[in-house]
């Protein structure tokens, strides 16, 4: 899927005519900013669309909260360790 988005973005900076070294840096922005959209990290917090859940999740974790995901397994301290 990535490689996919990568040889589109490829094609759509090559159409502008700009130099290799800038076509480059576009496709790496645009795929970045695919993957960003389609991961769970990089999408933006459905409470505060302002951070990525990525962000949400470092800043919950310092400060000791235990966080769940509903639909995922609980799992008990013993069965972890």
């Amino acid at each position: 899927m990535v490689a996919d988005e990568r040889r589109i973005q490829e094609a759509r900076a090559r159409e502008s005519g700009k130099p290799a070294e800038i076509v480059a840096k576009m496709v790496e922005g645009a795929v970045n900013k695919f993957l960003g959209e389609r991961t769970l990290l990089g999408q933006p917090f459905v409470k505060d669309d302002k951070q990525t859940v990525e962000k949400m999740l470092g800043a919950k974790k310092g400060q000791g909260e235990c966080l769940c995901i509903p639909g995922g397994r609980r799992r008990h301290r013993e069965e972890v360790e």
